[in-house]
Protein backbone atom coordinates (compact mmCIF):
# COMPACT_ATOMS: atom_id res chain seq x y z
CA UNK A 1 0.00 0.00 0.00
CA UNK A 2 1.61 3.69 -1.00
CA UNK A 3 1.33 6.41 1.82
CA UNK A 4 0.21 9.45 0.68
CA UNK A 5 1.86 12.28 2.33
CA UNK A 6 1.00 15.81 1.84
CA UNK A 7 3.18 18.69 1.97
CA UNK A 8 2.33 22.55 2.24
CA UNK A 9 4.65 25.43 1.84
CA UNK A 10 5.88 27.19 4.39
CA UNK A 11 3.78 30.52 3.31
CA UNK A 12 0.49 28.35 3.50
CA UNK A 13 2.04 26.90 7.29
CA UNK A 14 2.09 30.46 8.57
CA UNK A 15 -0.76 31.61 7.22
CA UNK A 16 -2.15 28.90 9.11
CA UNK A 17 -1.04 30.07 11.73
CA UNK A 18 -1.65 33.47 12.17
CA UNK A 19 -5.15 32.70 10.89
CA UNK A 20 -5.54 30.29 13.88
CA UNK A 21 -4.12 32.79 16.60
CA UNK A 22 -5.59 36.07 15.54
CA UNK A 23 -8.31 37.94 17.21
CA UNK A 24 -9.98 39.02 13.76
CA UNK A 25 -10.44 35.40 12.95
CA UNK A 26 -11.59 33.94 16.38
CA UNK A 27 -13.94 36.80 17.45
CA UNK A 28 -17.56 34.75 18.69
CA UNK A 29 -20.72 34.79 16.61
CA UNK A 30 -22.60 37.30 18.57
CA UNK A 31 -25.26 37.73 15.61
CA UNK A 32 -25.98 34.11 15.62
CA UNK A 33 -29.91 33.36 16.08
CA UNK A 34 -31.15 29.83 16.84
CA UNK A 35 -32.98 28.47 14.45
CA UNK A 36 -35.99 27.02 16.31
CA UNK A 37 -36.85 30.64 16.76
CA UNK A 38 -37.02 31.28 13.00
CA UNK A 39 -38.59 28.84 11.30
CA UNK A 40 -42.19 29.44 12.71
CA UNK A 41 -41.50 33.04 11.33
CA UNK A 42 -40.05 32.08 8.29
CA UNK A 43 -42.70 29.53 6.90
CA UNK A 44 -45.43 32.15 8.00
CA UNK A 45 -43.38 34.86 5.93
CA UNK A 46 -42.90 32.09 2.78
CA UNK A 47 -47.18 31.67 3.27
CA UNK A 48 -47.60 35.61 3.38
CA UNK A 49 -45.42 35.52 0.00
CA UNK A 50 -47.86 32.94 -1.33
CA UNK A 51 -50.51 34.50 -0.92
CA UNK A 52 -49.68 37.88 -2.01
CA UNK A 53 -48.31 36.07 -5.26
CA UNK A 54 -51.31 34.72 -5.69
CA UNK A 55 -53.53 38.00 -4.85
CA UNK A 56 -51.44 39.90 -7.22
CA UNK A 57 -52.07 37.63 -10.17
CA UNK A 58 -55.75 37.16 -9.68
CA UNK A 59 -56.03 40.96 -9.17
CA UNK A 60 -54.29 41.14 -12.13
CA UNK A 61 -56.81 38.80 -13.94
CA UNK A 62 -59.73 41.07 -11.88
CA UNK A 63 -58.56 44.28 -13.41
CA UNK A 64 -58.51 43.27 -17.24
CA UNK A 65 -62.34 41.86 -16.47
CA UNK A 66 -63.29 45.05 -14.91
CA UNK A 67 -62.06 47.10 -17.63
CA UNK A 68 -63.78 44.94 -19.93
CA UNK A 69 -66.95 44.77 -18.58
CA UNK A 70 -66.47 48.65 -18.06
CA UNK A 71 -65.79 48.66 -21.61
CA UNK A 72 -68.79 46.82 -22.86
CA UNK A 73 -71.03 48.62 -20.66
CA UNK A 74 -70.37 51.78 -21.83
CA UNK A 75 -70.92 51.29 -25.45
CA UNK A 76 -74.07 49.34 -24.64
CA UNK A 77 -77.35 51.63 -25.25
CA UNK A 78 -78.68 52.80 -23.05
CA UNK A 79 -80.49 50.44 -20.81
CA UNK A 80 -81.98 50.69 -17.26
CA UNK A 81 -79.88 49.93 -14.74
CA UNK A 82 -76.63 50.33 -16.82
CA UNK A 83 -74.82 53.71 -14.89
CA UNK A 84 -75.61 51.91 -11.99
CA UNK A 85 -73.77 48.75 -12.80
CA UNK A 86 -71.20 50.69 -13.76
CA UNK A 87 -70.76 53.01 -10.68
CA UNK A 88 -71.37 49.51 -8.48
CA UNK A 89 -68.60 47.87 -10.68
CA UNK A 90 -65.83 50.83 -9.84
CA UNK A 91 -67.12 51.07 -6.74
CA UNK A 92 -66.16 47.22 -5.87
CA UNK A 93 -63.39 47.53 -8.16
CA UNK A 94 -62.04 50.21 -5.64
CA UNK A 95 -62.43 47.74 -3.11
CA UNK A 96 -60.28 45.02 -4.57
CA UNK A 97 -57.60 47.49 -5.24
CA UNK A 98 -57.76 49.15 -1.68
CA UNK A 99 -57.77 45.52 -0.27
CA UNK A 100 -54.54 44.58 -2.62
CA UNK A 101 -52.79 47.93 -1.45
CA UNK A 102 -53.29 46.84 2.14
CA UNK A 103 -52.00 43.41 1.13
CA UNK A 104 -48.61 44.23 -0.22
CA UNK A 105 -48.14 46.42 2.95
CA UNK A 106 -48.61 43.87 5.42
CA UNK A 107 -46.35 41.32 3.15
CA UNK A 108 -43.81 43.83 3.20
CA UNK A 109 -44.14 44.59 7.18
CA UNK A 110 -44.21 40.62 7.17
CA UNK A 111 -40.26 40.88 5.31
CA UNK A 112 -39.44 43.66 7.93
CA UNK A 113 -40.67 41.75 10.70
CA UNK A 114 -38.19 38.20 9.90
CA UNK A 115 -35.78 41.20 9.10
CA UNK A 116 -35.85 42.18 12.92
CA UNK A 117 -35.65 38.91 13.93
CA UNK A 118 -32.77 37.91 12.33
CA UNK A 119 -31.08 40.98 13.91
CA UNK A 120 -32.85 40.56 16.98
CA UNK A 121 -34.88 44.00 16.50
CA UNK A 122 -37.95 42.47 17.13
CA UNK A 123 -40.47 45.20 18.83
CA UNK A 124 -44.24 43.95 19.50
CA UNK A 125 -46.49 46.35 16.94
CA UNK A 126 -50.03 46.52 16.30
CA UNK A 127 -51.89 44.63 14.21
CA UNK A 128 -53.00 47.81 12.35
CA UNK A 129 -52.93 46.51 9.02
CA UNK A 130 -54.69 43.00 9.76
CA UNK A 131 -57.64 45.24 11.13
CA UNK A 132 -57.24 47.65 7.67
CA UNK A 133 -57.27 44.22 5.77
CA UNK A 134 -60.30 42.94 7.35
CA UNK A 135 -62.35 46.17 7.86
CA UNK A 136 -61.93 46.78 3.77
CA UNK A 137 -62.50 42.85 3.21
CA UNK A 138 -66.01 43.08 5.03
CA UNK A 139 -66.83 46.07 3.31
CA UNK A 140 -65.91 44.90 -0.21
CA UNK A 141 -67.91 41.81 0.26
CA UNK A 142 -70.72 43.60 1.29
CA UNK A 143 -70.94 45.62 -1.20
CA UNK A 144 -70.45 42.80 -3.56
CA UNK A 145 -72.95 40.43 -2.47
CA UNK A 146 -75.56 43.47 -2.33
CA UNK A 147 -74.95 44.13 -6.00
CA UNK A 148 -75.59 40.02 -6.26
CA UNK A 149 -78.46 40.66 -4.49
CA UNK A 150 -79.86 43.37 -6.24
CA UNK A 151 -79.80 41.44 -9.27
CA UNK A 152 -81.69 38.82 -7.95
CA UNK A 153 -84.13 41.11 -6.71
CA UNK A 154 -84.40 42.30 -10.63
CA UNK A 155 -84.13 38.64 -12.39
CA UNK A 156 -86.86 37.46 -10.38
CA UNK A 157 -89.66 40.31 -10.88
CA UNK A 158 -88.74 42.53 -7.93
CA UNK A 159 -90.02 39.69 -5.28
CA UNK A 160 -88.60 39.86 -1.91
CA UNK A 161 -88.97 35.92 -1.02
CA UNK A 162 -86.41 34.92 -3.53
CA UNK A 163 -83.35 37.28 -1.08
CA UNK A 164 -84.26 35.12 1.84
CA UNK A 165 -81.22 32.63 0.46
CA UNK A 166 -79.35 34.81 -0.28
CA UNK A 167 -79.39 37.38 2.69
CA UNK A 168 -78.71 34.02 4.67
CA UNK A 169 -75.75 33.33 2.23
CA UNK A 170 -74.27 36.54 2.74
CA UNK A 171 -74.80 36.53 6.73
CA UNK A 172 -73.05 33.61 7.02
CA UNK A 173 -69.83 34.92 5.27
CA UNK A 174 -69.37 37.40 7.69
CA UNK A 175 -69.69 35.45 10.53
CA UNK A 176 -66.83 32.61 9.26
CA UNK A 177 -65.03 34.82 7.09
CA UNK A 178 -61.28 35.76 7.92
CA UNK A 179 -61.33 38.87 10.31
Amino acid sequence: MAETTYTCSVFEAVFATIRLSHPLYNLPMQNMVDSSQIDSSWSFFMRTLSQTGVSLLLYGIYICLFLFSTHVLARRRATHGRKFLMAWSCVIAAGGTAQMAVTLARAVKDARFVENLLHREVSNSTPTLLIAECVIWVANIFVADFLYMYRCYVIWDCRWRILILPGLLMASTFVAGPC
